[in-house]
This record gives C-alpha cells, sequence and structure tokens, in this order.
C-alpha cells in the first residue's frame, strides 16, 4: 500500500513472482525486489517506477503514522527548548566539549525534522556542514587556528577563529572557501538528482544554491562582506544598499537579516573611515591588514563574480528538473487514478 507507479496507462499486466495484490506482504522492501517489468498487450516492457506514498491506502487498510515515538518527542523538546529561551545554555555547553561538532549536528537535525521532516533535514546539515569545512580547510591552510564546529539550529553554524587572519586577502580566501566547497556540495546533489530523477536531491541542491547565494552578498559578516573588503571598501555600501532594498521591498523580513545588516553598517563606516583616514582609523596595523596589491584585487573580483554566475546557472538548470508543488500534487492525481484503474480492470476480470 505504500507503492505507487508513475504510468498512467490502463491495461498494464504486472508480471510478479508473489501475490502481492491479494495476499499481505510485511514489507515494502520485499515487494520492490519482488515486482518484475510492466508489459502492455502490445508485447512492450517499461520498467516499472516506484516511490513511496504513505498518503495512498488500499480500501479496507489504515495508513501508519512514518514518525516514530521517539522522533516526535524529540523534535519536541527541540521545539520547546527554542520557545522557552533555554537553547543559548545548550550552545554553551557544546562548545566546553570536545564532542561539539557531533552533538550539534544532531541536535540541528532533530531540529530542523520537526518541520521539513528527516531525509531533508539531514541534506540541510549536510550542506551547512560542507560550507562551514570549506572555511576550515582554507584557515589551515593560512595557518589560523579556530575553534570546532558548532551547527546553531535555524541560524546555521560557526567556526570561530582564535586569530585574525594577516592580511585582508587572507580574510578573504578564508570566505570563499565556504561558499565553493558548499556549491560543490550542491552541485553533485543537484547532478545526483538530475540522473536519478530524485525531487529530494534536486530540492536540497537548490537549497545549497541559495544559501551560498545569500551568503555571497556583500553585507557585514558575511561572506561577500569579507570578500568585498578586499575588492574596494564601497563594495560594502552598494552591498548595504542592495540588502535595503530587499527589507524595503519585503523580499527579506527575517530578524537575522536585520542583525546582519546592523554589523554591516557598522563594519563598512569602520572600513570607510579607516579607508579615507578619519577620526584616528589611520592606525598602522589597519593600514597593514587592508595592504593588498592590484593584482590580487581584480583576481579576487574576477572569483567572485565568477562564483555569483556560476551559482546562479547552476539554479536555473536545476529548476529545469526540479518541480513545483503543483506538478507534484497533480503527479500525485494522475497515479492515484492509475492504481484505481488497475484495480477495476482487476475486479472486471
Amino acid at each position: 500500500r505504500n507503492l505507487r507507479t508513475t504510468i498512467g496507462m490502463n491495461r498494464w499486466k504486472v508480471n510478479c513472482r508473489s501475490q502481492y495484490f491479494f495476499t499481505p506482504v510485511r514489507s515494502p522492501l520485499i515487494i520492490i525486489n519482488q515486482m518484475g517489468p510492466l508489459q502492455n498487450s502490445n508485447g512492450i516492457r517499461s520498467n516499472i517506477v516506484w516511490r513511496s506514498l504513505t498518503s495512498q491506502r488500499i480500501p479496507g487498510q489504515e495508513p501508519k503514522k512514518p514518525q516514530s515515538r521517539f522522533q516526535w518527542i524529540a523534535s519536541m523538546g527541540i521545539g520547546a527548548s527554542f520557545l522557552m529561551g533555554k537553547t543559548k545554555y545548550a550552545i554553551v555547553a557544546l562548545k566546553l566539549t570536545k564532542a561539539a561538532p557531533l552533538a550539534s549536528m544532531v541536535l540541528s537535525s532533530f531540529a530542523y525534522s520537526f518541520i521539513f521532516g528527516w531525509p531533508y533535514a539531514i541534506g540541510m546539515v549536510g550542506l551547512i556542514v560542507c560550507h562551514e569545512c570549506g572555511h576550515a580547510v582554507v584557515m589551515n591552510h593560512y595557518k589560523v587556528p579556530f575553534s570546532p564546529m558548532v551547527l546553531i539550529p535555524f541560524m546555521g553554524a560557526v567556526i570561530a577563529m582564535k586569530e585574525s587572519p594577516r592580511s585582508v586577502y587572507e580574510n578573504a580566501m578564508i570566505a570563499f572557501g565556504g561558499p565553493v566547497l558548499g556549491s560543490c556540495g550542491a552541485l553533485c546533489l543537484g547532478i545526483g538528482g538530475m540522473a536519478t530523477d530524485s525531487q529530494l536531491l534536486l530540492a536540497l541542491a537548490d537549497f545549497g544554491y541559495m544559501i551560498n547565494l545569500f551568503n555571497l552578498m556583500p553585507i557585514g559578516s558575511l561572506d561577500g562582506g569579507k570578500i568585498g573588503e578586499a575588492i574596494h571598501p564601497y563594495v560594502g555600501v552598494v552591498g548595504l544598499m542592495g540588502g535595503s532594498s530587499l527589507i524595503f521591498l519585503g523580499a527579506m523580513s527575517n530578524p537575522i537579516f536585520y542583525l546582519v545588516m546592523l554589523t554591516g553598517v557598522y563594519s563598512t563606516g569602520s572600513r570607510l573611515l579607516s579607508y579615507h583616514k578619519l577620526f584616528g582609523f589611520e592606525e598602522e596595523e589597519s593600514v597593514d591588514f587592508y595592504n593588498i596589491s592590484r593584482r590580487s584585487q581584480a583576481g579576487i573580483s574576477l572569483g567572485y563574480v565568477g562564483l555569483i554566475a556560476a551559482l546562479l546557472f547552476a539554479m536555473n538548470e536545476n529548476d529545469k528538473y526540479r518541480k513545483t508543488p503543483k506538478q507534484l500534487r497533480g503527479e500525485e492525481k494522475k497515479d492515484e487514478w492509475a492504481i484505481e484503474d488497475y484495480f477495476n480492470d482487476k475486479e472486471e476480470q
């Protein structure tokens, strides 16, 4: 009862080694292994395509709830902890343990599963970890010590640098690491989704492209903001203008984005004051930190624009295969009609 076919044609004969439609079978996995190809009256064979359908049921059978009691209790506990404001204590406790990365991944998976379900939640956490690992790889390359990764549910992840980079160029390269590796992870999921027609993988790839594009916005503490500092001080001003436009148009209403904008105002203002040597911001440390060659600036600019263009192109190609919820609901109705037609033909025979 948990299986359905995407073929919406009548008079298909199913070659089975077991009487699935007439005797009860314990496991859907056994059914999948026992189902053979489809063959119509003209002798044309076609491989049957099965997908899980927990909402579909045969008359006389009651559907089972896919969520276990342990999963439900754990998800409810995470949601309650957020409402009660106790999550910050859990995050502090995680930072004090060596198991912080693994524990925070499990915690985030539980939290996301409460809204998105387990498969998508695990994929989301994997993409976030992939992004942060990109930062860690570049930090390790430049010998910048950093703390263990800690994932914060509904906010992202953090890898804190114990020491500041020696130059704005190193800071930009560290910022590049996350979107580059994160985009590669999303691309792998997208290719896999296109090859297998998996809407789950395509949806996760779309999420990966989106979060990496968001992080490349040249605002404040985002990766794009750190990259923009190496290109030109006024790149941050352009980013603030773009972010303000999104808020004004109602395209962005997340409180976290408001905090990002506030930090962007501070960091961009400090960068401009240092650039123009106003109000004592012309310190030697700032001059040395922001000292970068024209060649390096050009390389960073080219890589920045190229990465954004590649992500937009990949997202556009991914959308050609990704189906909208409306399309998926239409397919479910066709599948239900196909199953009903099959049973009607069986009853007539």
